[in-house]
This record gives C-alpha cells, sequence and structure tokens, in this order.
C-alpha cells in the first residue's frame, strides 16, 4: 500500500515515541555500567579515611543504581520495540540517482518486511547524512572566502598607504563578500530544507555553547559572533576599539574572543609554541584521556593566543603600561650568587636571633634590604629594561586589552595618544630606555573596555571619571549590550516559547509598542532568545537531553525573560512604569543600581539549583542566591517585585507582592523573607529535538516521504501498538544523538 501524508505523520509520530524510549534505555544502560567507577571515583576523591559503614552505603547505593538503571533500560527497550519492531534486519545502503548519493534502507537476510517506520528511519538518516555532509562543505567554503577577502583587504590598506591604485583588489573583496553572502542563503535554505537539517544544526550550535561554558570563554550567541566580527573588521582597517556597556555584558570576554578567535588564530609562530607544549605534557602524562588533552590545549591556547591585559584602577601608574629599569648582576658575578644566598641567609639568622618578635613582614624587609645592600655594593651590576605589556605587545604582534579605560587617571591615559595613531611596522622609540626601539609586529592592537558617563552610570560605577575628547577621537567606540532576550511570550512544552500577535518585537527581544502590529502571526516564535538558549544549553547533557522536574522548564523561559527585564531596569532603557516603587512613583532604574541580572547571575541560580539535585523549587534558588544578595532593601523589595510579576514567588509560603511595606518616597527601611523550601514535581524527561523546538522554535514541515510502495502487516498486534502511543508521554527523543551518531558521521565525513 501507499500512504498519504497524513498517514505518514502519524507514524512519524509514533517513531519519534520509539526514538526517545531508546534514548533513555541508552542512558538508563549507561548509568548501569557507570555505577561502579562512579562510586569508585567519588571514594578516591574523598581525602579523610572511609569507615566500613560509609562503604557499605556506597555499596548498596551502587546496587539500587545498577538495578534501576538495568529496568528501565529494558522497560524503554521493549516499549521501543513495540512500536517499531527490533533492529534485526535493519540495513542501509547507498545507492547512485540522477547522479546524486542516496542512503535507502535495504530488507535484511531474514527477508523481513520494509514496515512504514523503517522507511521513514531509513529517509531521515539519509536526511541526517546530507546535512552534514553539505555543511561541512559550505563552512569549508566560506572559511577560504574570508580568508581571501582578509588578504585582499590588508594588500588593499598598505597599498593605500603608499598611495597606489586597489581597483582590482576592490573588485577582489567584493567578488569575496558576494560569494560568503551566497553561502549564507544556502546555509539558511539548507537549515530549513529537511527537519533533519534543523535539528543536526542547531543541535551543534547549542552543543557550542556548551562547549563554551565549559571551556570558561564567552559563548558565541548569534549577537556575540556579530559584534566580534564587527571589531575584527575595524582592527582589520587599522582601528582601536572602545567597546563601553554596562557590568555583566561581558566587555572583557568580548575583547579576549576577538584577539583568541579572530585576530591570533591562524598564525603559525603561535600554534607552534602551542603544539610544543602539548606535546610535552602528553609526553608526561601519557595516560591522559582525549577531554584532559583538549582541556589543556584550550588552557596553552589562552597562554599563547590571547592578548595581554591591563586592568584599569585609579592607582596605575606608567611603568604598569610601559616598563620599568631592573637592576640584574653582571655575567662576572653570576659564579657568586650561591655566596650570596648563603651570605644573607647566614645574617638574616643572626638578626633573627636578635629579634625574635619579628613576624614575616618584618623578615621580608630584612631580607630584601640584605640583598639590595650586596648589589648596591658591587661594581659589576647593570640596569635592565623590563618591557612593559604595550612594547611586549608590539614585539610580539598581541593585541593589549585596556580593562575599565576610564578608571584610569587622565594623565596616564593621555600617554596613549601617539601610541594609538601607530600602524604595523613602524619604528616606535622606548621613551622610558633611551636608545631602543620596538617595530610594531602584525597582530598588534588597542582593545579598551569601559564605561561611557550618564547620570546612571556615575552613581552606578564609582572612580570612573570622563574620557576626553581628543583620547575618544582616536578611538573606534561601539555599545556592547546583554545578549537578545524577548520579555513576553508564554511557554508551553508542545509548542515552546511563543510569542503573542498584536506586538511588533525588535531584534533585542523588547517590544516596541501595543499599537503596532507585528507582520509575524499570532503565537510566533522569537528567534532572538539567546539567553532562554544559553540556559538551555547549562541544564542539558552533552546529547541534548534535560531532565527537571516537572513544571521547571517554563519557569527556566520565566527566569530567562525576567533578567532580561532587570537588565533593562538596571541599564536604564526600560522606562515602563509597571516596576516603579510605591507611592512615591520613584522609578526603578534609580533603585536598581548594584545587583544586575547578569548571564554570571543566572548561571550561579542555575548551578546551584542542578548542584542540590533540584532538592526545592527553581524560585528559592532564585530568591537565595540571587535576590537575597542584594544589601539595599530597596532594591531587594524592588527585585521581589519584578519577580513576582513575573511567575515567581507566588503562594505556599512566599509573601505577595502587595505585603511589601513601602515607605516615604517609595524607600524600604527592612526587607527579609524566609524563602519557604518547597519540593518540586516528579522529574520530567526532554530529548535533543524538544530542546532544539524549545531553544529555536519548531522544525520545518517534511515535505518528503518515503516513496518505496510498502506491504503493512495487519496483525492484532501493529494496531495495538498505535493505540497505545498516547500511553507513552515521558519516553525521550532522537536517533540524531542516540550511540553517538552525530558526531561519528561528523567524523567519518571530515575524513
Amino acid at each position: 500500500m501507499e500512504l498519504k501524508p497524513e498517514e505518514w505523520k502519524k507514524v512519524e509520530s509514533k517513531v519519534n515515541t520509539a526514538e526517545k524510549a531508546k534514548l533513555q534505555a541508552a542512558i538508563a544502560k549507561a548509568t548501569e555500567k557507570k555505577a561502579d567507577k562512579d562510586v569508585e571515583n567519588f571514594i578516591a576523591q574523598e581525602k579523610a579515611g572511609i569507615d566500613e559503614k560509609t562503604k557499605q552505603r556506597y555499596e548498596r547505593i551502587k546496587s539500587e543504581i545498577q538495578n534501576e538503571g538495568k529496568n528501565a533500560s529494558e522497560a524503554f527497550m521493549a516499549q521501543a520495540e513495540e512500536l517499531i519492531g527490533e533492529d534485526e534486519g535493519l540495513v542501509f545502503e547507498t545507492i547512485k540517482e540522477k547522479g546524486q548519493e542516496k542512503v535507502i534502507l535495504k530488507n535484511g537476510s531474514d527477508n523481513k518486511e520494509t514496515t512504514p517506520e523503517r522507511a521513514l528511519i531509513s529517509l531521515r538518516y539519509a536526511n541526517l547524512r546530507k546535512v552534514i555532509r553539505e555543511d561541512h562543505a559550505l563552512e569549508v567554503q566560506k572559511d577560504e572566502l574570508f580568508k581571501d577577502k582578509q588578504f585582499s583587504l590588508a594588500i588593499a590598506n598598505s597599498k593605500l598607504d603608499r598611495h597606489e591604485s586597489i581597483n582590482q583588489y576592490i573588485d577582489k573583496i567584493r567578488e569575496s563578500g558576494n560569494a560568503i553572502d551566497e553561502i549564507d542563503k544556502k546555509e539558511e535554505e539548507l537549515l530549513q530544507s529537511t527537519p533533519e537539517a534543523f535539528y543536526a544544526i542547531h543541535l551543534r550550535d547549542i552543543e557550542k555553547f556548551q562547549k563554551d561554558t565549559k571551556n570558561g570563554v564567552i559563548i558565541e550567541t548569534p549577537y556575540v559572533k556579530e559584534q566580534a566580527k564587527k571589531i575584527a573588521k575595524d582592527i582589520d582597517n587599522g582601528e582601536q576599539i572602545l567597546i563601553y556597556g554596562h557590568t555583566g555584558t561581558g566587555k572583557t570576554e568580548l575583547a579576549m574572543h576577538v584577539a583568541r578567535n579572530y585576530i591570533l588564530k591562524d598564525r603559525p609562530d603561535l600554534i607552534c609554541k602551542v603544539e610544543d607544549d602539548l606535546s610535552k605534557w602528553k609526553a608526561e602524562n601519557k595516560d591522559a584521556t582525549k577531554a584532559e588533552i583538549e582541556r589543556k590545549k584550550v588552557e596553552f591556547e589562552k597562554i599563547h593566543m590571547s592578548a595581554l591585559v591591563i586592568s584599569g584602577s585609579k592607582h596605575i601608574s606608567l611603568a604598569e603600561f610601559y616598563g620599568h629599569q631592573v637592576l640584574t648582576l653582571g655575567e662576572r658575578e653570576e659564579d657568586e650568587a650561591k655566596q650570596l644566598v648563603a651570605k644573607v641567609e647566614e645574617e638574616l639568622n643572626e638578626w633573627k636571633q636578635k629579634n625574635p618578635k619579628a613576624n614575616d613582614a618584618a623578615l621580608l624587609a630584612k631580607n630584601q634590604a640584605l640583598v639590595a645592600a650586596y648589589i648596591q655594593n658591587k661594581s659589576g651590576t647593570i640596569s635592565d629594561f623590563f618591557k612593559g605589556p604595550i612594547y611586549k605587545a608590539m614585539e610580539e604582534g598581541r593585541p593589549l586589552i585596556i580593562d575599565e579605560v576610564n578608571a584610569i587617571p587622565h594623565e596616564v591615559l593621555i600617554s596613549l595618544n601617539h601610541i594609538l595613531t601607530r600602524k604595523v611596522g613602524d619604528a616606535v622609540p622606548v621613551q622610558q630606555n633611551s636608545g631602543s626601539i620596538v617595530t610594531i609586529k602584525k597582530g598588534f592592537c588597542v582593545i579598551m573596555t569601559g564605561n561611557l558617563n550618564t547620570k546612571k552610570e556615575v552613581d552606578t560605577y564609582t572612580d570612573r571619571q570622563e574620557l576626553d575628547t581628543a583620547f575618544l577621537g582616536r578611538l573606534t567606540v561601539m555599545e556592547h549590550d546583554y545578549v537578545p532576550q524577548s520579555t513576553i511570550g508564554e511557554f508551553s512544552e508542545e509548542e515552546g516559547p511563543r510569542i503573542p500577535g498584536g506586538k511588533e518585537v525588535k531584534k533585542d527581544g523588547q517590544v516596541e509598542g501595543d499599537e503596532k502590529k507585528s507582520s509575524k502571526k499570532e503565537g510566533h516564535f522569537d528567534e532572538h532568545n539567546e539567553l532562554f538558549q544559553i540556559i538551555l544549553s547549562r541544564i542539558m547533557d552533552s546529547k541534548g537531553n534535560i531532565s527537571v522536574p516537572d513544571g521547571e522548564m517554563r519557569k527556566l523561559w520565566n527566569l530567562a525573560k525576567t533578567a532580561r527585564v532587570i537588565q533593562e531596569v538596571f541599564s536604564g532603557k526600560n522606562f515602563t512604569k509597571k516596576y516603579q516603587q510605591g507611592a512615591g512613583g520613584v522609578p526603578a532604574s534609580e533603585i536598581l543600581t548594584k545587583n544586575v541580572a547578569s548571564i554570571r547571575a543566572v548561571d550561579k541560580i542555575i548551578s546551584a539549583w542542578m548542584k542540590s539535585g533540584f532538592e526545592y523549587e527553581l524560585d528559592y534558588y532564585i530568591w537565595d542566591k540571587y535576590v537575597n544578595n542584594s544589601t539595599d532593601p530597596t532594591e531587594r523589595a524592588l527585585l521581589y517585585q519584578i519577580f513576582t510579576q513575573n511567575g515567581f514567588f507566588g503562594g505556599n509560603g512566599w509573601p505577595e507582592d502587595k505585603d511589601i511595606n513601602y515607605g516615604e518616597g517609595g524607600k524600604v527601611d527592612s526587607f527579609d523573607v524566609t524563602a519557604p523550601k518547597n519540593k518540586p514535581k516528579p522529574t520530567q524527561f526532554f530529548g535533543p529535538r524538544e530542546t532544539i523546538k524549545f531553544a529555536f522554535g519548531k522544525a520545518p514541515e517534511r515535505v518528503e516521504w518515503p516513496e518505496k510502495k510498502l506491504t503493512v502487516a495487519k496483525d492484532k498486534k501493529v494496531k495495538e501498538t498505535v493505540k497505545n502511543v498516547e500511553q507513552i508521554k515521558n519516553l525521550n527523543t532522537d536517533l540524531v544523538a542516540n550511540d553517538g551518531m552525530l558526531k561519528d558521521m561528523q567524523k567519518n565525513i571530515k575524513k
């Protein structure tokens, strides 16, 4: 028989449910197998000795986990097999059709009939293999075009400095740019071509978010990536950069990200340093795992392929920028070093006997005085110049990041005016060491971070000063905001986050106005929920599965929305009267000056919640790890009000917003809450398909179904299993992530 699209959709629903069961079975099986190792590792980590009674408890817990894992694995596999049959006889083959490769499902040697479920799995597998290959090919093409464009730009800029014609290079730059735009279009078309493309590409993206978090680097969301590209482009044009924004936006992390992944990424000399250090480490750690080697490589990249950083403060000196003179021993005195150590120790011991009550600070001071006296009395001492970060960055061709630039005194900053106009290849005299010269190497640039002064920022950020106009004129200034996130919309497990119609949503996720009608349909998905995507990447496992208490997924969505509201209030961009305090009507932005809900603050909440094993509802950790951290009772009350109006702290022991006692002018003298320790509901399981749906919306509708005519068994058992589909609601999603299929195919295709 030949099935209609409506019938195929029912088959796909059954396959999805079965795949969810198979994935949960695989997780349960892995838990069963790893129980021994997990307990052994935990015992090994305990520094104190473990008594026999404790060991018995560990053995009992291990046995319980193994039994539960085995039972769950068998139950889920039985449910999956009941829906789509056993995997025996499932054989794939690759054929060529009209010049293109096509993967089809072939009957096994047992001559089992190809069921609709098996035919659909074959089609999904073929689509998945196709999208991984095509996506990788587009990435390679795009990377090569980008390098061509940057190379042409570099040559064109050097010719401009010599006042030479660059017409041919302009054509090449334009040609590369147009080709990159075409690839961007192809990538978007590929993303929307099949459900498998949508899931595979987005799963790769969100796994990258998770990897960035583990490596302790900025998460490159689309917004961050766009900002990084702008900065890198300006730097390629020879400009020096000032990134300004509020606390918690990730200004410094963005600057370091640009330096490491855009400016220094393909430097052969730095890559060699990383590989040399990694080779030495691997030789000393022959039993290291792949994960440990990868982490060590990231560490070495941070050392060699990163910017030099100056942390600004009002006490910083010129020497911390440029360097200073140091006294060293001449060559003929190096043999006397041991004698120096012995003599200093001898005299120091004598002094200690005469001064038995001397503390460590006094001993250190005396030791330094003895060394200094010895050096000054020797004729062979010489004076060396120790280069500071500025000259070192020029010499090594590395970016220089000056953090919190508007905390630095004006008389120090003004010394940079000449440096900011220098270019690659220029010879710069070292004023602090007369006669020496540093030649600027490719890769050197200056990236500053700070806060431009407004009334709000003067009150919020202490020890900051207004930057000189002449100084700013030498910089390209750009704002870096918090990552985009919608502040409206509801969440359901069936649909994910949905934005109501009739409101225009801007790119940063904010509502333009109630009167403006959106061109998008009622209940559309807003693709700019990057904070929520980060939260999902934080709570999912390495394959995209999520296990959280029932109902808490909706709270995670509300947490992302509320954090963005607080960010807008903190930065003075949200002027709505909804969050004004008390009868005095004090604007919320004037109250909220210290405790912003940055990504770091949100992660602190999520981390505490997860590490506790979801012991209490999410509300408890929001109060305990964020709201209650505010030292100002008025600010604490405001935060409580904002969270209450966004679905938190409701009932079950939480005081209502109206119970808050606002005093004169909207001030609160005291605001203390005893957070109720409400227990959450049972854990709910979501697979990769659901995770991607929550993060990026629904996948495109399938337009291609298996073409082969199928003989469908009509026995009683098959009919009964169709009825059982609706009863299996707590199983997991995705053949894509199961057994590492996606990663294995990616590796094979790249080979």
